[in-house]
């Protein structure tokens, strides 16, 4: 294990565009993702342009407005190899991790591919799309959105030259067939990030393969070395460097990304992110753990799953989080909004 600090690094760093995908057990991802994959919505793309700098105008959340969610957990049922397990399990999971947070159910909605599940409700392009532009529509400073997808990733060519590794990243809804009807990050971008207005807060969490830029989201964080068990004294150093071929937003919101893992890595289907993002989460309720703390022990806990392939979750933001950006408190909700915890 290593011990290095963490640091902002470029998309192509990322990546591992010449991995092979060998099976390792049931994963969230598919093997030889590239060959499966050869089209896309163009009509959701954006045009390429080199970033301007760093946004002049940013704002935090306090997370004191409204509150809505979108979860999306998708099995494949009847689908063979590409069947998963604990996708619905872990998206009902985190629908009741936040009504703990202060989200109303009637400002969430569940898309999950149970066979019980009305069409309106089950998780196709379409319907995945249209609650996108419902979590975001109206959305204000100092809101609170959330965003959750459990399924297979993949990843495709890049087709409009923003990918600084040439790789596109996507998810897949339950209706995609062959290489037709995925989602590229292109496309979450353009619904999701794009439409925020300044200090409005977006959470999002993806549990999925080759998810790390999965949001196109110009920073990414990691350790060069591990942030496990890093030697006391050792500096810590954030690099900022914009990393999205793509024109700034003057007004930046306020995003931030956890993923299980980095382009190019498999995520697993037992042991996931999810279920160490809502333990670690629900452990710290009324004493909140900052940015690198919650990075850290999301890393730890992964960590610990012995036996199983090794993946490591990521973090990202819309604007560049330095040394004190990192130690900020996590929160999705106000503080004083969380009833006080019981002896």
């Amino acid at each position: 294990m290593d011990n290095s600090p963490l640091y902002q690094y470029p998309t192509s760093a990322a990546s591992s565009s010449s991995s092979s995908f060998e099976p390792i057990g049931r994963s969230r991802g598919w093997n030889d993702l590239r060959t499966h994959c050869s089209s896309f919505d163009a009509s959701l793309l954006r045009p390429a342009r080199v970033t301007q700098g760093i946004e002049p105008h940013f704002v935090y959340s306090r997370c004191t407005g409204h509150k809505k969610a979108l979860c999306i957990g998708i099995n494949y049922t009847g689908s063979g190899a590409d069947e998963l397990r604990g996708c619905v399990k872990d998206a009902e999971k985190m629908c009741d991790f936040l009504t703990g947070q202060g989200f109303g159910w009637d400002n969430i909605v569940l898309l999950t591919d149970k066979d019980a599940m009305e069409q309106a409700s089950r998780p196709t392009k379409e319907n995945i799309l249209k609650m996108m532009d419902w979590l975001v529509v109206g959305a204000k400073r100092d809101d609170s959105l959330f965003f959750y997808y459990a399924g297979h990733g993949r990843q495709i060519k890049d087709q409009n030259g923003d990918e600084a590794d040439e790789w596109d990243e996507a998810i897949v809804p339950v209706d995609a067939t062959g290489s037709g009807g995925i989602i590229t990050d292109d496309a979450i971008y353009a619904t999701l990030i794009q439409r925020l207005p300044v200090g409005c807060r977006l959470t999002a969490l993806v549990d999925a393969c080759t998810s790390g830029t999965v949001l196109d989201l110009p920073y990414v964080y990691r350790a060069a070395n591990s942030l496990i068990k890093r030697p006391a004294g050792t500096a810590k150093e954030y690099r900022p460097w914009p990393l999205s071929r793509r024109d700034s937003m003057e007004n930046a919101p306020d995003v931030v990304f956890w993923s299980a893992c980095k382009d190019g890595e498999l995520a697993r289907d037992r042991h996931t992110l999810t279920q160490a993002f809502v333990k670690i989460m629900k452990k710290h309720k009324y004493h909140s753990l900052n940015y690198e703390e919650m990075l850290k022990s999301i890393r730890e806990l992964l960590h610990e799953s012995k036996g199983e392939q090794k993946q490591k979750p990521q973090f990202g933001t819309y604007h560049p989080y330095h040394a004190g950006d990192m130690r900020r408190p996590f929160f999705i909700s106000a503080r004083e909004e969380l009833a006080p915890p019981t002896c």
